[in-house]
């Protein structure tokens, strides 16, 4: 089998341009999709359940709610950078929904969310412990102390999927707190982590 190139790529800043061999002619008022790239990437049906904290929830105790997605997890291994825009997804050939891309560089990891989920669900209980107190400075009356407190997550899944699924959990990070006793294989970004 050969392959002739129909399009050749560069490189501006962290984007890719691709400049089409051939011209292509459209008829007015119409599109076309054309692929540029054509790679197998790994891509596994998932379910995403995104805990955010309730308004009421001062101090980071309470009340929790939760939301749950269907979700296609996507590893961009095809060495290349993917620009952000809309995703069709596809299963057997059928289409299962529609979802957006965040932009991806090569290597990461991709979530892809396209339908809400409503036969699982999550409960969601916290603790609050004191793990340590000192004693800063007392001065002219005033006490300064320090104390580290430790908030546990307890997440409980019941689902009613017909076949074993991978539930996802993503928290979203918080520039005050750091996290303890996490999994190894927690997807982090800027803003989030994202728990297998």
């Amino acid at each position: 089998n050969s392959f002739i190139p129909q399009a050749e790529k560069s490189q501006i800043g962290s984007f890719d341009e691709y400049k089409l061999a051939s011209k292509l002619t459209l008829p007015d008022g119409n599109t076309a999709l054309v692929n540029l790239i054509h790679h197998e990437i790994f891509a596994k049906d998932t379910r995403l359940i995104q805990a955010t904290d309730n308004s009421f929830d001062s101090f980071r105790r309470g009340w929790r709610q939760t939301k749950s997605f269907q979700t296609i997890e996507l590893r961009n291994d095809t060495g290349l950078a993917l620009n952000a825009g809309p995703i069709t997804l596809y299963k057997d050939s059928a289409v299962i929904g529609e979802g957006y891309l965040s932009r991806t560089e090569k290597d990461a990891t991709a979530y892809i969310t396209y339908a809400n989920e409503g036969r699982l669900a999550v409960d969601v209980t916290d603790r609050s412990k004191t793990r340590a107190f000192r004693l800063d400075a007392v001065k002219h009356g005033y006490v300064t102390f320090t104390t580290i407190d430790t908030n546990t997550l307890v997440f409980q899944f019941e689902s009613h999927i017909e076949h074993d699924i991978t539930a996802l959990l993503q928290l979203r990070r918080d520039s005050d707190l750091t996290p303890i006793d996490f999994p190894e294989n927690v997807v982090k970004s800027d803003d989030k982590y994202t728990i297998p």
